[in-house]
């Protein structure tokens, strides 16, 4: 086929010429910009496979090492939010037994003959005795200072992800310096009881057991008596419960640390079946209020986010 091209006025003539491809004429058949077939002669080339196996190998490669890292991250991220739930379990439970041992040593018992003294004083003062002298057991003893290290135990419990268990460690902050005022408040009382320091108005029996007198009620001992007992359940109940919720946290970090690696790691327990059985712990029927004031919702995870991560 012979066409004419005009040049500046000029007109040559050209031969066999294709029809233009991309606004271009080509000499020889534009075998490779033909469509698409190039394409499939690529198929089983050696160059094709060589350079497409090294562009995937290459994108496996990258993903695979940032998978590895990411998973190294969260591996290192788990172990050691375990190493802090764990370390959580044992102070907890460290004070579950100091305030649970008190309670059932002295302050339990401090507080049943406190009672029955006044319960036998009230009933003398009804019926006096023939002699007329009203013999009172007063309990002077000292408590101890407990070892609670709530000061420790804080912080710790602050760089895990259990939201339940923040919420035991303000209860049991609140509670366990409320246990430590009212301790120390009743020995101010005692030294007060040993100074013969009674308010005007008052008789020794009046101020030690609360009652009503011509000038009213004194009852600041009698509510530190039973404070005391108190703020000593409340401080076994929420030690006990931070232990619960530190457990159950631990067992879903281990569960989760298991998928990403193999790595052997335990979770400290502690059984309370024994003080269950005795009757020692106070009541979860008491802690209604608080148990229900919280409820934690999971929310569902759709299984393309779980394909995308």
């Amino acid at each position: 086929m012979r066409r004419k091209l005009m040049d500046g006025g000029r007109t040559m003539a050209v031969g066999n010429l294709w029809e233009p491809v991309s606004g271009v004429f080509w000499a020889t058949a534009p075998s490779i910009l033909d469509g698409s077939r190039w394409i499939a002669d690529l198929n089983g080339s050696s160059f094709f496979i060589t350079v497409f196996g090294a562009l995937v190998g290459a994108f496996a490669g990258a993903w695979a090492a940032q998978r590895s890292a990411k998973n190294g991250k969260r591996r290192d991220e788990l172990a050691t939010e375990i190493r802090v739930v764990n370390a959580g379990i044992i102070l907890s439970h460290a004070i579950f037994e100091s305030v649970l041992s008190a309670q059932v040593e002295y302050i339990g018992p401090a507080k049943d003959r406190y009672e029955a003294e006044r319960d036998k004083y009230l009933k003398a003062l009804e019926s006096p005795p023939v002699s007329g002298e009203i013999l009172i057991n007063f309990n002077l003893q000292r408590f101890p200072e407990l070892p609670t290290p709530v000061d420790q135990l804080q912080p710790l419990i602050l760089q895990q992800g259990s939201t339940p268990a923040l919420r035991a460690i303000v209860a049991l902050v609140e509670s366990s310096g409320l246990l430590h005022e009212a301790i120390n408040l009743r020995n101010v009382y005692l030294d007060k009881f040993e100074r013969k320091e009674i308010p005007p108005g008052f008789s020794y029996p009046d101020v030690y057991f609360g009652l009503a007198a011509k000038d009213g009620h004194h009852q600041h001992f009698s509510s530190v008596v039973a404070a005391i007992s108190l703020y000593g359940d409340d401080v076994v109940y929420y030690s006990r419960r931070l232990c619960e919720h530190l457990s159950q946290h631990g067992k879903i970090l281990k569960k989760e640390l298991k998928k990403i690696s193999g790595e052997p790691v335990g979770i400290v327990e502690f059984n309370f079946v024994e003080v269950d059985k005795k009757g020692l712990c106070p009541p979860q029927e008491n802690y209604k209020g608080w148990e229900g004031g919280y409820v934690e919702e999971h929310q569902r995870h759709r299984w393309w986010r779980w394909w995308c991560k």
